[in-house]
C-alpha cells in the first residue's frame, strides 16, 4: 500500500527503502523532471512544501519541521538527492533540492515494481468511499432544499445568515 513505505531489491542484492514522506519527495521531484521532458528540475524547500501542500489538499501537511530534515538525509546519508546553494538574487542563498542519478534510478524501480498494486489499491479504495460519497451528496442536497431565497434580489442562501451575500439587505423571517 503506498502510505506505508516502499523498500526494493537492487541488482545486487542490497535492499533500499523510503519512509512514506522520503516516497512522496522523491516521487514528486521525479514528476517535475518527466512533465520537464526528463530534463532535472530543482525546487527550493518552500516551493515543495507549497505544491505538496496543493497536490494533498489537506488530507496530509507537508511542514518545514518534516520534510527539511527527510531533504536533508536523502542528501547527506541516502545520497538520492542533490543540495546546491542558489543565489536568489533578493537575499541569502537558497538550498535548490533536484534528484541525482540513485534517486532517479531507485524511484522508478519502486514506481515501477509497485504501480499495478497501488493503482488497484486506489481503485479499491474510491470504490470503498462511494456509498459515502452518494450519502453526503444526497444530504447537501436536503441541505440545499432547505435553504431560503433574499426577497430583494433572489440570492439562494443558508438560512443562517442575517444580511444578504449579495445585496446586502436586511433579511427577515419571510425570507427564511
Amino acid at each position: 500500500m503506498f502510505w506505508l513505505g516502499k523498500s526494493i531489491n537492487l541488482n545486487d542484492g542490497e535492499k533500499i527503502g523510503v519512509s512514506p514522506i522520503e516516497y512522496i519527495i522523491l516521487a514528486h521531484l521525479r514528476r517535475r523532471e518527466l512533465l520537464n521532458d526528463g530534463i532535472p528540475v530543482g525546487q527550493y524547500g518552500n516551493e515543495l512544501i507549497k505544491e505538496l501542500n496543493s497536490i494533498f489538499q489537506g488530507s496530509w501537511r507537508a511542514q518545514s519541521g518534516t520534510v527539511y530534515p527527510m531533504l536533508s538525509k536523502l542528501v547527506t546519508k541516502k545520497n538520492l538527492l542533490i543540495g546546491e546553494k542558489k543565489e536568489t538574487g533578493l537575499g541569502p542563498k537558497k538550498k535548490v533540492y533536484k534528484l541525482n542519478q540513485n534517486g532517479r534510478d531507485l524511484i522508478d524501480a519502486i514506481v515501477r515494481a509497485n504501480f499495478k498494486s497501488d493503482e488497484l489499491f486506489i481503485t479499491k479504495y474510491l470504490e470503498l468511499l462511494e456509498p459515502f460519497k452518494e450519502k453526503f451528496e444526497s444530504e447537501e442536497q436536503e441541505e440545499f432544499e432547505e435553504n431560503a431565497v433574499c426577497s430583494s434580489c433572489g440570492y439562494l442562501f443558508t438560512g443562517i445568515e442575517k444580511f444578504c451575500p449579495q445585496c446586502g439587505s436586511k433579511l427577515t423571517e419571510t425570507d427564511k
